[in-house]
């Protein structure tokens, strides 16, 4: 066996372990350019509609749905921590912003960074003024932030949309606001760096859900 040919099998192993680990689908998700592929994690205030509203349009695209239960705090004496051992890849949520803030913390040692932020801001009479933080495509705003069903439309674009690349971006827009709605609630997501994520997978499979 040549040089050429020792590369050329090594090339083909490498391959057929990844394909193994994820599947032909997944394996091209993870090292291609697509986020969303189903072994995420959406958390969710049950306290707010919008919230909810956001969570089950990710459960749509695979995630397991994780309630806060009004105290962030609880995430960790629960099923959240293993959901993390495992092969979880993304994150995602529409919350308060000190609940957002706790997670993004304590995820951060498990590889996870920050793909997308927007601050969604109710203190205005009557609108909400939305600001959304992300690098890539543009969002077709005037399609999403049309009426009360923009938490949804928004999760739904985000499962859409690729790793973030590119220059960072910012975009604004408004919407009605909800009668049951808090001060500011932030939707956001974080991706796990695929190198972690391939570590995981080296161990036996195992579902989240």
């Amino acid at each position: 066996m040549n040089k050429r040919e020792f590369l050329q099998l090594g090339a083909g192993l490498a391959t057929l372990a990844v394909r193994e680990a994820y599947g032909s689908t997944s394996a091209a998700r993870v090292f291609g350019r697509t986020l969303i592929d189903g072994r995420g994690v959406a958390i969710h205030d049950e306290r707010y509609p919008d919230s909810m509203r956001f969570a089950r349009a990710l459960s749509a695209a695979g995630a397991l749905r994780i309630p806060v239960q009004a105290d962030i705090v609880r995430l960790w004496h629960g099923r959240f921590p293993e959901v993390l051992q495992q092969d979880c890849a993304w994150i995602g949520g529409l919350t308060t912003g000190s609940d957002q803030t706790v997670v993004e913390a304590c995820v951060k040692p498990y590889g996870f960074i920050k793909f997308f932020t927007g601050r969604h801001d109710g203190r205005g009479a009557g609108q909400l003024a939305h600001t959304l933080d992300y690098r890539g495509a543009d969002f077709d705003l005037a399609g999403i932030f049309t009426d009360g069903s923009w938490a949804e439309r928004l999760a739904e674009t985000l499962s859409a949309r690729g790793l973030p690349e590119g220059v960072a971006r910012m975009a604004t827009a408004h919407s009605s606001r909800p009668a049951v709605y808090p001060g500011t609630l932030f939707s956001w997501l974080l991706v796990r760096n695929k190198w972690e994520l391939l570590a995981k997978t080296q161990s036996p499979a195992r579902k989240l859900i």
